[in-house]
């Protein structure tokens, strides 16, 4: 089973009210945990592009510097996939620290881009630099993820190729949309290939009802954020 932490609505801002950094405080409960998460996704939707690019910076600095190298570090782009596509390929910089490993689609992603459009994301600038890069190979592995709701947005996160998907909500309602609850969840996810990770109100104790439910792991917000 993998374990997914997805940021909440923490600032980039380098310095918080209380006097320390916003990323180091959250990825220091986080590491409280008996369990650690396999991949952290940075995401806020009320930051715009350059702020969210400042958090993702903060994040792997801290990593860095807590002396974590191992947790993948995926980017929810809020939305602003094409603006990423659109800033070419990689040419010998990072903007990011250690680059990140890949990207996490929204649901209104997926039909708003077309395949080759990953292909160009594969090429980013954005992701962890490595020597194959400076050896002319840009075209690196990067990580796809895709969060869905509902049967058609699972076909079409299958039909683009990504690598993984976040299927929401499972206990909590979400935005208005009804929990899928763990019957329909099973039924998605064995409708298509791609690994599925649950997300809604789930907590450690769920771990095992997931792995009953054909779930490759289980994700969350509040999943980490809490003290353990």
């Amino acid at each position: 089973m993998k374990f997914i932490a997805i940021t909440p609505d923490i600032k980039f801002s380098w310095e918080s009210s209380s006097g320390g950094h916003p990323a180091f405080e959250y990825l220091s409960r986080v590491y409280m945990h008996e369990t650690s998460p396999d991949f952290i996704i940075c995401r806020n939707k009320n930051l715009n592009k350059n702020e969210l690019d400042n958090l993702v910076t903060e994040i792997q600095d801290t990593l860095r510097r807590m002396g974590n190298f191992s947790v993948r570090l995926i980017l929810n782009t809020n939305g602003n996939t094409i603006d990423y596509i659109n800033e070419g390929p990689y040419e010998g910089f990072c903007p990011y620290g250690g680059g990140i490993h890949g990207f996490h689609l929204t649901s209104t992603d997926l039909f708003n881009i077309k395949k080759e459009d990953l292909a160009l994301l594969k090429k980013s600038h954005y992701l962890y630099v490595d020597h194959n890069r400076d050896k002319g190979n840009s075209d690196v592995k990067c990580i796809f993820g895709a969060s869905c709701h509902n049967e058609e947005e699972l076909k079409r996160a299958s039909e683009l190729g990504v690598d993984y998907c976040l299927l929401s909500p499972i206990k909590s309602k979400y935005e208005g949309i009804p929990p899928l609850g763990w019957k329909k969840f099973k039924s998605l996810s064995e409708k298509t290939n791609i690994p599925i990770f649950p997300l809604g109100g789930l907590n450690f104790t769920d771990v095992k009802t997931a792995e009953k439910n054909n779930a490759a792991g289980i994700a969350g917000i509040s999943l980490f954020n809490q003290s353990s």
